[in-house]
């Protein structure tokens, strides 16, 4: 269930492009927004009468365009508008705690419009340090006349509990938008395969197909559609073909995580779909994983 969207800005069009979606999910929802911006110190502000000053004026600033970008998204239902002090990703991780956020949704790249209200490429270290699932909406490619919508979700599974662990936030998104999903299980290419005994290639796309089949119909229990697909390839580029093929219009995949000296190393296929992928993407962390960082700490 979705109650809370947290929605990082930065002033810039670019940051901006991700409000359609943010729109459209919390009215599908019922959600609430929560609009953020982060004014980040500068060591050049020397001296703490300077700093309170400057913070002031540059709190102002995000405060008005935060009002701004509330009025015009107004009809969205509930938003909020909230202004920390601080690294953009810091501030975005914190909100998404303290908020209590059932989802992040930003775009993958911003730029700076006001002075110090700073966003830039911080989605990868979002991804990598957050516990709450993140929609990632590519910056700069052409936008919608009207409204989007997400009528199909391509659900890349590879056989593990991890992967799979995400299911229930999926199938509860896809409930609520009356989305399809689309369940997809890559298969290595023979030639990767070729030290394999003679026909176990086939058997192991055999049991993939096998192996969909009886998730689709645990999840057409629940009145989802769903189709499923046995694809040969490498990971990522079999998902964003998939994508394509499909004209999938959101990615939704596990990130299979590791907890690293306090950091978070995104898995590598999760990791260049997000990379290379046209669509928006939308990153589960595994509950198991999330633990383990909670564990960590």
């Amino acid at each position: 269930m979705i109650e809370t969207i947290l929605v990082p800005l930065d002033g810039s069009e670019l940051a901006e492009q991700v409000l359609p979606y943010a729109k459209m999910l919390a009215a599908k929802t019922e959600a609430e927004l929560v609009l953020l911006s982060a004014v980040v110190p500068v060591q050049t502000w020397l001296g703490a009468s300077s700093t309170r000053a400057r913070w002031k004026e540059e709190a102002a600033k995000a405060t008005s365009y935060l009002e701004s970008v509330r009025q015009q998204i107004s009809d969205a239902g509930k938003v909020r508008t909230k202004v920390m002090w601080g690294t953009a990703a810091d501030c975005i991780r914190d909100t998404a705690d303290t908020e209590g956020a059932d989802l992040i949704a930003m775009t993958t790249h911003g730029r700076s419009g006001l002075p110090r209200l700073v966003m830039g490429s911080v989605a990868g270290e979002v991804l990598h340090t957050t516990l709450q699932p993140v929609l990632l909406v590519r910056a700069g490619q052409e936008q919608p006349q009207r409204g989007v919508d997400i009528n199909r979700i391509l659900v890349p599974v590879d056989g593990s509990p991890q992967s799979e662990s995400v299911l229930p936030y999926i199938e509860s998104l896809a409930q609520r938008l009356d989305a399809d999903l689309i369940l997809e299980r890559v298969v290595t290419p023979p030639v990767v395969r070729r030290g394999l005994p003679v026909g176990l290639d086939l058997i192991e796309d055999a049991a993939a197909g096998v192996y969909l089949d009886k998730l689709g119909e645990t999840i057409k229990r629940r009145g989802i559609k769903v189709q499923e697909e046995v694809s040969v390839g490498y990971p990522a580029q079999a998902i964003l073909d998939a994508a394509d093929r499909y004209s999938a219009d959101l990615v939704a995949m596990s990130s299979h995580s590791r907890s690293a000296v306090g950091r978070w190393l995104m898995g590598s296929t999760a990791d260049a779909v997000v990379r290379q992928a046209h669509r928006p993407c939308l990153v589960v962390r595994p509950p198991a994983v999330a633990a383990m960082h909670l564990a960590d700490e």
